[in-house]
């Protein structure tokens, strides 16, 4: 008998998928504080009792799908989005005379007669 596959939220769209279809990366977590202290119990010692620490920083692990990751469906409508806009744009900048009419030498204007 199978068990069941656990499911993630994707940490970048933030839709769950089974874990079979996602992959574990590592994330940049929070940082602790620095600090700084002495030991002033020895004042021989001078500047070398004073220590100071920078903190740390911590990360984590999250999941990921795949199509956050670049190999799935997301890249292709992202093309797709990006080829259509590229078609609007040369539409939209097309500067090619299509009212021949209204351009034409030969074309003339009536007015109506008065009989």
């Amino acid at each position: 008998m199978g068990g069941r596959v656990g499911q993630a939220e994707c940490h970048k769209c933030y839709i769950k998928f089974p874990k079979n279809e996602m992959k574990k990366i590592e994330v940049k977590g929070s940082r602790s504080g620095s600090s700084m202290s002495a030991n002033l119990t020895d004042l021989t010692k001078g500047l070398s009792g004073i220590r100071m620490n920078e903190g740390r920083q911590y990360y984590g692990q999250a999941w990921i799908c795949k199509d956050c990751q670049g190999g799935g469906k997301g890249a292709a409508i992202g093309c797709a989005w990006f080829i259509f806009a590229l078609f609007a744009l040369l539409l939209f900048l097309d500067t090619g005379d299509t009212d021949t009419a209204s351009t034409s030498t030969e074309a003339t204007i009536r007015t109506p007669s008065s009989e």
